[in-house]
C-alpha cells in the first residue's frame, strides 16, 4: 500500500485569530492511499505463508461441502493454486 504523510493541525499562528482552536500542535499521520486500500497483494508475505501452513498442518482448514465445514475446521479452502499454498478464508472461531 502506498503511504504518504499529511500534516494535521494549524499551519500558521494567524489561524488562531481566524477561529481555529488555539494551542493545538501540528501532528503527522500516515494516510493510506485510497487507490490501493483493501487490495490484496499478489505475492503473500512470509508471515502469511507461515500462517496458512500452520492452519493446514493443524487440520483447521477444509473444503466446504454443501456450504458446511467439518466440525473442527475454522477456515475454508476457497481456491487451490498449482505450485502455491491454497487460498483460505476464516469462517468461524474455535470454541474451547
Amino acid at each position: 500500500m502506498a503511504k504518504r504523510k499529511r500534516r494535521l493541525g494549524r499551519s500558521s499562528d494567524s489561524e488562531a485569530d481566524a477561529g481555529t482552536q488555539p494551542g493545538k500542535e501540528d501532528v503527522e499521520a500516515d494516510v493510506t492511499d485510497a487507490s490501493t486500500a483493501g487490495e490484496p497483494s499478489e505475492q503473500p508475505t512470509a508471515a502469511e505463508e507461515e500462517f496458512v501452513r500452520g492452519v493446514l498442518v493443524r487440520g483447521e482448514a477444509a473444503h466446504a461441502e454443501d456450504g458446511e465445514l467439518e466440525s473442527d475446521a475454522t477456515h475454508e479452502i476457497v481456491e487451490e493454486r498449482k505450485g502455491a499454498l491454497p487460498k483460505i478464508r476464516r469462517r468461524r472461531s474455535k470454541a474451547f
